[in-house]
C-alpha cells in the first residue's frame, strides 16, 4: 500500500469524489488520483498545482468561494507539525460529514528524520518532518467520539483521520514536550499504528 493507493480507495467510495491535494511537488501522486474533481495547492511556481499559493491562502481566501466540499484531503505540503495543525485545522472546515484527511510522513523511522529544520548535513535518503506530532496532538485534542484517527504502517506512516466516526482515545499523559524518544517507547499508542492488513480487514 502507498499514498496513492489509499487515496483512490477512499475516493472510490465517496459519492462526490471530490479531492483536495495539499502540496504536490512534482505532481506524481497527483496524476495518479482518479477524481471527479481534483483541486490542488503548492506556492511552488514550478508544479503543476492548480492553486498556487500556501495552504493558509488558499483556505482564507479561495475555499471559501467554492460550492462544494472535500471528500478527501490529503496533507503532504510544509512536514512541520505547526504547519500540519494549521493544515488539519483547516481541512476540517471544507470536509465532507464523511470525509476522510489523510496524512503522509506520518511514522519516522529515526531521529534526524523527524528533525526541525530538517539537517540535510548528515541526510538518510528521506526526511518526514514532524508530522507524527500533529497526528498525537490531534488525538488528544479532538474527541475521538467523532474522528477515528490511526497510523498505517505504510509509505513512510499513512495517517488517517474518518470524520464522523468513532475512533479511540488517547489516554496517555503528554509531557509538555514530544520528542523522539518519546515516540519510539510509545509508538502504537500515541499513532494507533495499524499494519496494513489490519486496515484491509475494516
Amino acid at each position: 500500500m502507498n499514498r496513492t493507493t489509499l487515496i483512490n480507495h477512499f475516493i472510490s467510495k465517496s459519492e462526490g469524489q471530490k479531492y483536495l491535494e495539499i502540496g504536490v511537488y512534482k505532481g506524481l501522486c497527483l496524476n495518479s488520483i482518479s477524481a471527479k474533481i481534483k483541486d490542488s495547492i503548492d506556492p511552488d511556481l514550478s508544479t503543476p498545482a492548480l492553486y498556487k499559493v500556501t495552504s493558509d491562502e488558499f483556505f482564507a481566501t479561495i475555499a471559501p468561494t467554492l460550492n462544494y466540499k472535500y471528500d478527501v484531503i490529503f496533507i503532504d505540503g510544509l512536514h512541520h507539525s505547526d504547519q500540519v495543525d494549521k493544515d488539519i485545522k483547516n481541512s476540517l472546515l471544507y470536509l465532507e460529514d464523511n470525509g476522510i484527511i489523510i496524512l503522509h510522513d506520518c511514522n519516522p523511522i529515526s531521529e534526524m528524520r523527524q528533525r526541525v529544520p530538517a539537517d540535510f548535513d548528515i541526510w538518510e535518503f528521506g526526511w518526514n518532518g514532524d508530522v507524527w506530532k500533529s497526528i498525537v496532538n490531534f488525538r488528544k485534542n479532538y474527541s475521538s467520539a467523532q474522528y477515528n484517527t490511526f497510523v498505517i504502517n505504510a509509505d513512510e506512516g499513512l495517517g488517517v483521520i474518518q470524520n464522523n466516526t468513532p475512533g479511540i482515545e488517547l489516554k496517555l499523559e503528554l509531557p509538555k514536550n514530544l520528542t523522539y524518544n518519546y515516540l519510539e517507547e510509545n509508538r502504537k499508542e500515541l499513532l494507533n499504528l495499524i499494519e496494513v492488513s489490519e486496515f484491509e480487514s475494516f
